[in-house]
């Protein structure tokens, strides 16, 4: 019987519908894993992309911070001059760009579009660098002990203090290090030239060298993998290394792939920096399938003005036969040099030249560029020395050569004799001799020696330090206390060699006769003669001496022929009046000295118990004056007398005749030395009567020295009364004098103290020691002074300033002195806690 479907039974699909929904489903899935796969990849990519511009900035900003610190303490000349000395050759790069480090900072250019390489100096800060010495260090001295040891190798270059001395380390023993200061000195380890206090900052220069390492420039893969270009840094002997090395660790980054470099001038680079990601994308169709990033900076190196950018030319050879003449009638203070052009291949043609000088052999403190030529003349008149090194180095698009042989020249020129050379006779009060002379105009002249001799001593030198070549007169006042030996003078000038011009003809001095008594008084009594005077201006005790030992008094009487002398009467020195009961018509009164000269006499008779009385009006006394000035003034006469005559004289020299005219005369002060004297006048009436009058004034002509004040800084800093504080007080004690090396009291002296990041400043008020600047406190610890030939001042002088020495932080004071008229001065000094 037939079957029937029930009318509510499920179907099945059909074939058709199943394969439909096949499709479906498959397009589906594959639009979703298309848009996983290329999410995954745009992820991977971006990733790559982010990589690759980090990789980039934190390599640039690597390459900045070493940049900006280029030349920091490694610009002195001595080192400059003599890079080559003092840098041992595994520091400089060899590859993939032969650097000639001639200039510090030096930029290497690539061969072609090769990238470029770069190499500094610098004191690059680390835990133990720089550090400071733990004791103090004499002069010539070749080794020093640091407060934190670095990690020092043989070779290593440092630097010493403030200024700029350099030195290389010979050997080491624990914190101590042998060091040569002039390397280039084959005699062995040269000390250092100054005195440096425990606490002296001392920093290791490291030589540091950027480069990129690609398929074009390293075609052998010794320093970087096929395909996976690198940026490496050098510091000193470590870097550059190849890829076998077991610890590489020079790459500063990875898939860095060029380096251009530029000077943009005073001292301003532009670095760019190329890099692209690690892996190539086959979607993308340029540079290969890498994408690329390109960072660019300008940055400026702090310490440094000018770079050096060198090509892949060689470096020129040194040039031959240098020639040095100078120092002579036709140089004088100048060396002529000459030498023999360079030649060098096309397109690196030398195209100037270095004159390299100093005063060591081996180190040179001093070059110029002298431009494209084969001679030059070397003005060395400030360098005060005798003996000149000189070298000479050729300079083309590479760079800077090798220095020529070294060549020497020694000053034997001697300077001429002074001439105009003369003595001013010993006088009474001040017991010193004036020399004067002729100032010589050599441009190495050093300064003169005085030399005196009595008739019973061979001749000593009288200055103990070299007198300066500016100066015209000098003093000489060390004598015995009664002291009445003839002295016979003579000097030479001397230049830094020192060559002697010889001794000038002698010129002799003997003590001069006292002043005369003056103000003649007389009066009689029945038959007693009373006569007084004033003293003479000698008679007065110098400590517990006088040089005036008496007055010697003759009477006379007057007949129709001539005086009758009476016997010579002798008073000891301060006598001031005498009675005779013989009466005379008149005495002469004279001073005696201890040598036996007696002075001119002092008249006194009885008609001069009124005498003559003298104004003088011009100049003034005390006055001080200049050039050449008049002298006058006015005689007022007793009674009906008439003026006999009116004398003058300048000091001790002879008496003028003044023609009783007015003016009585004209001096001209430009012939005298600066200094106090003394003019005076004698006005003789018809009676025979005569009277002096003097002044003292002050001469004061411009000098050929100008006026300068110098200062002498002593400090020291007290231990902090609290450790945990650190606070502590800097002691300042400051001396000042003068050119002539007198003490200055009105000076106007400040203070500059910088101590870490902080700093303040501090007038230094007068003491009560003449020449001292300070306070009326005493140091708890021991003043101390840079120069070592300064006297340690007096107790109780100190100004304290309250400050903070944490950390081993040394504060840096600097003194500033200024005067009116007078050139100013400052001084430095780095104090030491105790």
């Amino acid at each position: 019987m037939p079957k029937y479907r029930r009318k509510n039974a499920p179907s099945g699909f059909t074939l058709i519908e199943i394969l439909v929904a096949l499709a479906i489903t498959s397009i589906l899935v594959t639009a979703i894993y298309r848009f996983f796969i290329g999410q995954h990849h745009a992820y991977t990519v971006q990733d790559q992309v982010i990589e690759m511009e980090q990789t980039a900035r934190v390599a640039m900003d690597m390459i900045r911070r070493d940049l900006r610190m280029a030349g920091y303490h490694a610009m002195g000349d001595d080192l400059i001059n003599n890079l080559s000395d003092f840098v041992p050759s595994s520091f400089i790069p060899a590859y993939p760009v032969t650097v000639n480090l001639d200039a510090n900072p030096k930029i290497s250019e690539g061969s072609g579009t090769d990238p470029d390489v770069i190499t500094f100096l610098s004191v690059l800060p680390t835990d133990n660098n720089p550090t400071t010495l733990s004791a103090a260090v004499p002069p010539g001295s070749n080794q020093i002990t640091l407060d934190l040891t670095d990690d020092y190798k043989v070779g290593d270059m440092i630097h010493i203090g403030t200024g700029s001395e350099y030195a290389t380390v010979t050997a080491i023993s624990g914190s101590t290090l042998t060091i040569d200061t002039n390397p280039a000195d084959a005699a062995g380890s040269q000390g250092i030239a100054r005195n440096y206090a425990a606490g002296t900052p001392v920093g290791e220069i490291y030589v540091v060298s950027y480069a990129v390492f690609n398929d074009d420039n390293d075609p052998s893969f010794d320093y970087h993998d096929p395909g996976h270009p690198v940026l490496k840094r050098k510091v000193n002997d470590v870097g550059f290394m190849t890829v076998d090395t077991p610890v590489i660790e020079d790459i500063v980054a990875e898939n860095i792939t060029d380096m251009q470099l530029s000077h943009l001038g005073s001292g301003e680079i532009e670095v760019i920096l190329s890099s692209r990601t690690d892996r190539a994308d086959h979607k993308f169709q340029s540079n290969g399938g890498y994408r690329t990033y390109t960072a660019n900076a300008r940055i400026k190196s702090r310490n440094t003005a000018n770079v050096v950018v060198g090509t892949d030319c060689d470096v020129p050879a040194a040039p031959t036969n240098p020639v040095l003449t100078g120092l002579n009638d036709t140089y004088p203070c100048k060396i002529h040099i000459t030498w023999d052009a360079v030649t060098g291949t096309a397109g690196c043609e030398v195209f100037k030249y270095i004159v390299y000088y100093g005063t060591t052999s081996g180190a040179y403190a001093y070059n110029v560029d002298v431009g494209n030529v084969t001679a030059y003349t070397l003005d060395v008149t400030a360098l005060k020395a005798c003996t000149y090194n000189v070298a000479v180095a050729a300079v083309n698009d590479a760079g800077t050569g090798p220095k020529s042989a070294e060549q020497s020249i020694t000053d034997t020129q001697a300077p001429a004799m002074p001439s105009g050379f003369s003595a001013e006779n010993i006088n009474g009060v001040e017991r010193k001799v004036t020399l004067s002379w002729n100032m010589n105009t050599e441009c190495d002249l050093q300064g003169y020696n005085v030399f005196s001799r009595s008739d019973s001593v061979s001749a000593v030198p009288v200055n103990t330090t070299i007198i300066s070549k500016s100066f015209t007169n000098y003093s000489d006042s060390n004598f015995i206390s009664i002291d009445c030996d003839t002295y016979h003078y003579s000097m030479e000038a001397v230049d830094f060699c020192p060559n002697s011009s010889g001794a000038t003809t002698e010129v002799s001095v003997s003590p001069t006769a006292p002043a005369p008594p003056t103000g003649a008084v007389f009066s009689t009594t029945g038959t007693t003669d009373t006569i007084s005077w004033i003293l003479s201006a000698d008679d007065f005790e110098v400590g517990t001496l006088n040089y005036i030992v008496g007055y010697q008094i003759v009477g006379y009487q007057v007949d129709d022929t001539a005086p009758t002398e009476t016997t010579p009467e002798s008073l000891g020195a301060g006598t001031d009046t005498w009675t005779s009961t013989s009466p005379n018509d008149y005495y002469d009164v004279s001073a005696i000295d201890a040598c036996g000269n007696k002075s001119a006499a002092l008249r006194i008779s009885s008609a001069c118990s009124q005498l003559p009385v003298i104004s003088i009006v011009s100049p003034v006394g005390d006055a001080t004056v200049s050039g050449t000035i008049n002298i006058d003034g006015t005689v007022t006469l007793p009674g009906e007398r008439t003026l006999a005559s009116i004398k003058l004289k300048i000091d001790d020299e002879p008496w003028v005749a003044t023609g009783n005219i007015s003016p009585w005369g004209e001096w001209d002060t430009t012939q005298v030395v600066n200094g106090d004297h003394t003019i005076t006048i004698r006005a003789t009436d018809s009676e025979g009567c005569y009277v002096e009058e003097y002044i003292t004034v002050t001469v004061s002509n411009e000098l050929s020295v100008t006026p300068q004040v110098f200062c002498t800084l002593y400090t020291c800093i007290d231990p902090p009364a609290d450790p945990a504080k650190g606070d502590s007080y800097i002691n300042l004690v400051v001396y000042v004098d003068d050119h002539e090396g007198n003490p200055v009291s009105d000076a106007s002296v400040e203070a500059n103290i910088k101590f870490g990041s902080g700093s303040g400043s501090k007038d230094i008020p007068a003491t009560g020691v003449a020449g001292y600047y300070g306070g009326g406190d005493t140091a708890a610890c021991t003043l101390n002074s840079d120069d070592p030939d300064a006297q340690i001042p007096p107790t109780g002088l100190a100004i304290k300033t309250k400050s903070t020495y944490k950390n081993n932080q040394i504060p840096e004071i600097e003194i500033k002195v200024t005067k009116t008229g007078f050139l100013g001065s400052t001084c430095k000094i780095t104090p030491t806690a105790e």
